[in-house]
């Protein structure tokens, strides 16, 4: 998803909104930003590929993929998985997607 250029400062909340806002909220990955600029993954189910400069992880109803360097993954359980590092882009796919752009 391509969001527009906008020249007022818009909170990371209403960001991550508008990335929901044309799908199914019950089938949305929640994805909170931590303090420290991490991102903490809900529905967590398996990691799919972790390098230093990508890591895939895989929620109960998306794929997401993260992007940057020096990324590491912070914290993991049945529930919840956090990753952090210098975060440049994040991409979330549906399982139909994530097979045809992989």
């Amino acid at each position: 998803m391509r969001l527009k250029p906008v020249k007022e400062k818009i909170s990371i909340k209403t960001v991550i909104n508008e990335m929901f806002s044309k799908t199914d909220k019950s089938s949305a990955a929640s994805i909170c930003i931590d303090v420290d600029g991490g991102i903490v993954l809900e529905n967590f189910r398996r990691i799919i590929d972790y390098k230093s400069d990508r890591v895939a992880i895989e929620t109960r109803y998306k794929f997401v993929y993260i992007y940057g360097s020096n990324l590491s993954i912070t914290y993991c359980d049945k529930h919840f998985a956090s990753a952090c590092g210098d975060i440049e882009k994040i991409e979330i796919f549906s399982g139909k997607e994530q097979k045809n752009a992989r």
